[in-house]
């Protein structure tokens, strides 16, 4: 064995490993890193043998399989297919005889690094990526100088191991350039389901409502909507109580609005807006949803299209890492064409808005088909029909005329869209972002004080500011509430939405266009494509300056409402666990049933083990025992233990003496069964008789009856196949 496959067989170990705890993650790949070191060590002390270790690697598949099916049943597809793989890498391993075995792995950890770089949302995956390209490339070389070592190609091991190390360097140097400093290509979207996670959201009475409403445009349904019943009045009016379909000016409390916590993940190929809430009233300090109806939408294999798909839509993968505030809105970017989610029904309300039917979950994940409309750099929506103009020019009863005045003399002429970019323009380039106004004593005209005295404030104020200017010149406008899409990590390739990512904008109604997004907050900007010059260095630059300015907002708080703020997550976080203790019970049941499975799969699978083995080597046992106490005899007297000790393992052999058998009727019939011990068994069962019966043993001492009695447990039989015990057990 030269040192060169020693090589080859660590290169291995770390290519598996890493490739694995990528895909899985390093708590779960535990189990399979032990295994496959294991595997490994096997596989190379047994490489100069000939034998095969067929029998190994089968056990090892059939254990792979039977861990799959529970897996699969009460885990994800993906999970026990991982599983299934790392299952299928160990057995291999065992019996890695050919470099067409080695081949495949490589092809087998391959597949497992793609899946990990499509699904893997945390920075660590760039370790594990690195790790396994340079044991890779070792792998490679280290196989390669063996093949020419074995040809005779080579005279030494250091020509191979300086080549190595001088490729290894020169491809790390010129790997890391081109990743840090090449401008990249705009991402695959490479995704294995569209929707998915841990929850499946349904709701019976959901769906018979779409059934029913099935065919009818949402035009159809604007007559019905402006003739309420009186019941439907009362449940609009408790839906307009529900904080949920309201939206403060001024936050109260400075407490979610600085908690930077990861909401959602995004894959797709540039920033977006994540479109939530929207709000067409305004009483002067909150924004309100007056229309709440809701319109329930059938989805067929968890997908619905809104309008036709061409080719240049884009897809968008949203996962949700912390369900935000439990909420059943669904945020999706504008214009999406197609929406797959993990569900049977969804609403939709009159301005656009995805409804889930039930609070969204954490790790669950949906995603879009968008086809961008612009006009002048502003995106449209598709779905935007005007129900009722006049709900979109409401003001407040105390709104200022000087608001009024200012809108007037900034939108002097052009069209809705130039007027309405006009003000835009102003609000982004006289005023600046702060969030000190939420920390600041509340005021009775605090849009008019941001508007003529502070020039600051934060997006709320942005937003309002416009969309009440927009109504004081008779265009229909409405206040957005999302996220902000455009914080991209470059390392793993999805954009990442925070708790300091809420955000709100402009939505206006312009004739002959439609609704038209608008984004007066000057710190914020609507979001373009990605730029595809910047290489990973610029990105890494830019992504870690967003991650220092949001540290920066979350220190701004004082001592008084930082305590505040903990007490107050910590009574959420007390009533959140009172109202979710019926699901975790749910979740704890289930948990128990499918740990219950794997315990008792692992036990079944020990005490099979066990059973082999003493089914095996349970004979060896017994002749060791046989030999210990003949060994320990010391006079004729106690020829009766050596007689036992034997009869011990013949019971073993399932060839006991007989009630009523004597001990020559016994020698005959065993001399039978062993004919190669026959004179033995004759001699020795003789002396046996003759003490027996006669009381005395003829010219024999304890030396000859202890040699007899050792040639007697050299006896060997073959044990009845283990299936066939097996069965006769059960």
């Amino acid at each position: 064995m030269n040192q060169l496959h020693k090589n080859v067989f660590i290169s291995l170990f770390f290519v598996q490993s890493s490739a694995i705890i990528a895909s899985l993650g390093f708590v779960h790949a535990v189990i399979y890193i032990v295994a496959i070191l294991f595997s490994l060590y096997y596989a190379y002390t047994h490489l100069d043998q000939k034998e095969n270790s067929e029998t190994l690697k089968n056990a090892i598949l059939g254990f792979g399989l039977i861990l799959f099916l529970p897996q699969l049943f009460m885990g994800s597809l993906f999970t026990a297919l991982l599983s299934l793989l790392s299952w299928l890498f160990v057995a291999i391993n065992t019996s890695l005889k050919t470099r067409r075995d080695l081949y495949f792995l490589m092809v087998g950890t391959f597949v497992l690094i793609l899946y990990a770089t499509a699904t893997q949302r945390q920075s660590s995956i760039l370790l594990y990526l690195s790790i396994y390209t340079i044991s890779s490339m070792l792998l490679l070389v280290h196989n390669y100088f063996n093949t020419l070592l074995e040809r005779s190609q080579i005279k030494s091991l250091s020509e191979a191991k300086m080549a190595t190390i001088y490729l290894s360097v020169l491809i790390t140097i010129v790997a890391s350039f081109i990743y840090l400093l090449v401008p990249r290509p705009e991402p695959m979207h490479i995704g294995f389901l569209p929707a998915g996670g841990n929850k499946y959201y349904k709701n019976k009475a959901w769906k018979k409502e779409a059934i029913n409403q099935k065919g009818e445009a949402p035009e159809q349904n604007k007559q019905e909507r402006q003739k309420e019943s009186p019941r439907e009045k009362d449940e609009n009016a408790t839906n307009r109580a529900n904080p949920e379909n309201s939206h403060p000016l001024e936050p109260p409390i400075p407490q979610k609005s600085l908690e930077n916590s990861l909401v959602f993940y995004m894959q797709g190929p540039q920033p977006q807006y994540l479109r939530g809430k929207v709000f067409d009233y305004f009483d002067g300090k909150q924004w309100i949803q007056k229309d709440t109806k809701l319109e329930k939408l059938l989805l067929k294999n968890q997908e619905i299209s809104f309008t036709d798909t061409h080719k240049n839509s884009k897809k968008y993968t949203i996962t949700i890492e912390a369900a935000p505030n439990r909420t059943k809105l669904i945020y999706v970017p504008s214009n999406i064409s197609t929406l797959y989610f993990p569900g049977n029904v969804i609403a939709r309300d009159s301005m656009g808005v995805l409804y889930a039917p039930l609070d969204l979950k954490q790790k669950s994940f949906y995603s879009v088909d968008i086809e961008p409309v612009w006009i002048a750099n502003h995106p449209k929506l598709r779905f935007g029909p005007l129900y009722d103009k006049m709900a979109y020019l409401q003001l407040p009863n105390n709104f200022s005329e000087k608001i009024q005045k200012l809108a007037q003399e900034i939108a002097k002429s052009g069209n809705d869209f130039e007027k309405s970019t006009a003000i835009e323009k102003y609000l982004r380039n006289n005023f600046s972002y702060s969030l000190e106004t939420v920390f600041s004593s509340k005021s009775e005209d605090a849009l008019e004080n941001f508007l003529f005295h502070t020039h600051y404030g934060h997006c709320e104020y942005f937003a309002s500011s416009m969309v009440l200017m927009l109504r004081s010149i008779h265009i229909p406008a409405r206040l957005v509430n999302g996220y902000n899409a455009t914080t991209y990590n470059p390392i793993t390739g999805f954009y990442e939405i925070y708790r300091l990512d809420a955000h709100a904008w402009v939505e206006a109604y312009i004739e002959g266009e439609g609704w038209v997004s608008f984004e007066p907050t000057s710190a914020y900007a609507l979001p373009q494509k990605k730029d595809k010059t910047k290489n990973t260095s610029q990105e890494l630059e830019s992504y870690l300056n967003i991650l220092k300015q949001m540290e920066k907002y979350q220190q701004y708080r004082g001592i008084f409402e930082e305590m505040y703020s903990y007490g107050l997550l910590a009574f959420e976080t007390v009533n959140k666990m009172i109202f979710t203790i019926g699901e975790l019970m749910v979740t704890g049941v289930n948990l128990l049933i499918f740990f219950f499975i794997h315990i008792g799969i692992y036990l079944l699978l020990l005490a099979l083990a066990i059973f082999y083995l003493w089914h095996r080597y349970s004979a060896v046992f017994y002749q060791r025992i046989a030999v210990k106490e003949i060994s320990s005899c010391q006079n004729i007297e106690q020829y009766r233990t050596i007689h036992m000790s034997l009869q011990k393992l013949f019971v073993h052999y399932e060839s006991e003496l007989k009630t009523g058998e004597t001990p020559l009727e016994y020698a005959k019939r065993l001399s039978l069964e062993y004919p190669e011990f026959k004179n033995v068994i004759k001699e020795f069962y003789t002396r046996v008789d003759q003490k027996s019966y006669q009381g005395h043993i003829q010219d024999m001492d304890i030396q000859k009856i202890k040699t007899l009695a050792f040639e007697l447990s050299k006896i060997k039989k073959e044990p009845q196949p283990f299936i066939e015990r097996f069965r006769g057990l059960l």
